[in-house]
């Protein structure tokens, strides 16, 4: 995996986590939420890999399941342990946030600057 990969992926699961204190979602629709909050279109497999992943480690739990267009749907609520694991990112995202406000024009100026030589 390439490391923006792993980057995105933490944003992502940090997004379904909080998209599902808010209610709760099936996975299709966790999908079209998260790839709308990065903007850029994700397989399907991928968010059915973190949900998988979210389920092993108890941050979700299926709250219902139904069958529609021949496929089984799943909906997934958050836990009291995805909100506290939530909850712990709040000072890194700040630290992180802080990182980001000085790198992003620190890089952009060295890319403009080589477009340029």
């Amino acid at each position: 995996m390439v490391e923006r990969e792993k980057i995105l992926r933490g944003v992502m699961t940090l997004l379904v986590l909080e998209k599902l204190c808010h209610e709760d979602m099936h996975g299709y629709a966790l999908q079209v939420y998260v790839s709308g909050m990065i903007d850029r279109k994700i397989a399907p497999g991928t968010i059915y890999v973190l949900l998988g992943s979210l389920l092993r480690r108890k941050f979700i739990r299926i709250s219902s399941q139904f069958r529609a267009k021949n496929r089984d749907v799943k909906v997934y609520t958050i836990t009291d342990l995805g909100r506290d694991f939530l909850k712990d990112h709040i000072s890194p995202l700040i630290i992180v946030r802080d990182v980001l406000d000085y790198l992003i024009p620190s890089i952009t100026q060295i890319a403009e600057a080589r477009d340029q030589q």
